[in-house]
């Protein structure tokens, strides 16, 4: 018998009249879900003021101290999932590694991840807001390095249209309660049990319920989110990066192309191959903050090379393979569409993995794609392109202007001691989070953002007198 996810509103389950199957990487119905329409999440996003005055009434310390709370309840214990059901860890590990196609041991840590944002809860507002002071938010005014200063939260809930590629994202958004914000999430098709036991955990931890609304649906539902709501968070592809893109109310978490730079000082060692393979294939590679470019200050070839026999001799194998480093697709249909992309797009470019043998793999009745390497200029299409599995261009580049040519970069590795190259990394206007060293580009602080900046959307100084 499967299951029933029902939505939350206003902390409330709800069950909607229309339902929709929830498939395993199998194409079996593991579970069925809510379909809300747009008018019902338009009303209930409308009622925010109540939720936000709920939260408000809490100090923001005592926030992030549930927030917290609801970390470790997360990471342990069984929470309301479905009509009348609890779901625990492990069985939450296993429903969300069914539904996405990522190995059990992959969930594991995208889980961990999720639990350790939401216990770092206090340590993120401080250093997203710059140390200021809890009570200093409470108050509306205080001292900030010894000036005065007055705050005013401009922004009152909180919408996420939420991805179905990995559970580590969810981070970024359970934290909102600690700024103040009534949430208001739509899952993702592929993974609608982890947002569900996000929300669980949250109103396990004390937080007012009736800011904590989970309200599964169709783009309509998603749409209405970003009408209705004054900030959202918005997960997708490169044609929602586009839609969004000067929607001012919109935080956008579209394609990181991050990328890695190497030195013309750096030679080809272990220490930096590792770190090459674990910025490509950490998470099934599925990551925005996956590499997917290294330009290369010299030869490219040995490292290209050297990547490939490492990355093209992953195999997809089953998902509670604990060494597992490869997921599967929860729609066999979109490996090989993504598989097609590549092979039309390979001209003027090498597949250094081709020996291997066909990208589209299967094992055990699911599907998924081999690790690919292609050698080719930063110019070529493929350079500047992230797929959801472990895939790379490894270039050819001028250490004169690497920089400025990598284009749009979530996430940058540069691996040198040339300082005039360090110096254009650090005063790149195109790139959001700069590593220096052997840090892989998935390496994550709590207390920097990610993508945006929460406390920056939310608040607001004002001058005082």
């Amino acid at each position: 018998m499967t299951i029933h996810l029902g939505a939350v509103r206003g902390g409330t389950p709800y069950v909607s009249a229309e339902s929709a199957p929830v498939p395993d990487v199998r194409g079996e119905t593991v579970a069925t879900i809510s379909v809300l329409n747009a008018g019902l999440v338009r009303r209930d996003v409308g009622r925010a003021d109540a939720a936000f005055r709920a939260l408000r009434a809490l100090s923001t310390e005592d926030r992030c101290e549930r927030v917290a709370r609801a970390g470790a309840s997360f990471l342990r214990d069984d929470l309301p999932m479905g009509e009348g059901g609890v779901q625990g860890w492990s069985d939450w590990v296993r429903a969300t590694s069914r539904s996405t196609g990522l190995p059990e041991a992959m969930v594991v840590r995208g889980g961990e991840r999720v639990g350790a944002a939401m216990g770092s809860a206090a340590e993120t507002l401080r250093g997203l807001s710059r140390g200021v002071a809890p009570s200093v938010l409470d108050a509306g005014r205080g001292e900030v390095n010894g000036v005065d200063v007055g705050f005013v939260q401009v922004v009152r809930s909180l919408g996420a249209v939420l991805p179905s590629n990995a559970p580590a994202v969810h981070g970024l958004w359970a934290v909102a309660p600690v700024f103040g914000l009534p949430l208001f999430v739509r899952p993702g098709s592929g993974d609608p049990y982890t947002p569900l036991r996000v929300i669980a955990a949250l109103q396990s931890a004390g937080l007012p319920a009736a800011g904590l609304s989970y309200l599964p649906g169709g783009h309509d539902v998603g749409d209405a989110l970003v009408e209705a709501a004054e900030r959202t968070m918005v997960f997708g592809g490169a044609a929602v990066a586009r839609r969004y893109a000067e929607h001012r109310r919109v935080e956008v978490h579209g394609p990181g192309l991050s990328k890695v730079v190497i030195g013309p000082d750096v030679a080809l060692d272990d220490a930096l191959l590792d770190m090459l393979v674990t910025s490509v294939a950490y998470n099934g590679g599925r990551s925005c903050i996956n590499a997917s470019t290294v330009a290369v200050c010299g030869d490219p070839r040995p490292i290209a090379r050297a990547l490939a026999d490492r990355l093209g001799a992953l195999r997809l194998t089953s998902l509670d393979d604990p060494d597992a480093a490869l997921a599967a697709f929860s729609d066999p249909a979109t490996a090989v569409a993504i598989d097609a992309q590549i092979e039309a797009a390979l001209a003027g470019a090498v597949d250094e993995t081709a020996a291997f043998g066909p990208r589209v793999i299967h094992h055990d009745g699911m599907t998924g794609l081999r690790a690919t390497v292609v050698r080719c200029g930063l110019d070529h299409p493929l350079a500047r392109t992230e797929l959801p599995f472990p895939f790379v261009a490894v270039c050819p580049a001028d250490a004169g202007d690497v920089i400025d040519a990598l284009g749009p970069t979530l996430a940058l590795t540069i691996v040198t001691e040339d300082a005039r190259l360090v110096r254009a990394a650090r005063d790149a206007r195109n790139v959001q989070r700069l590593h220096e060293g052997l840090r892989p580009t998935c390496q994550l602080r709590w207390d920097q953002p990610h993508e945006g900046n929460l406390f920056e959307a939310t608040w607001a100084r004002r001058a005082v007198g």
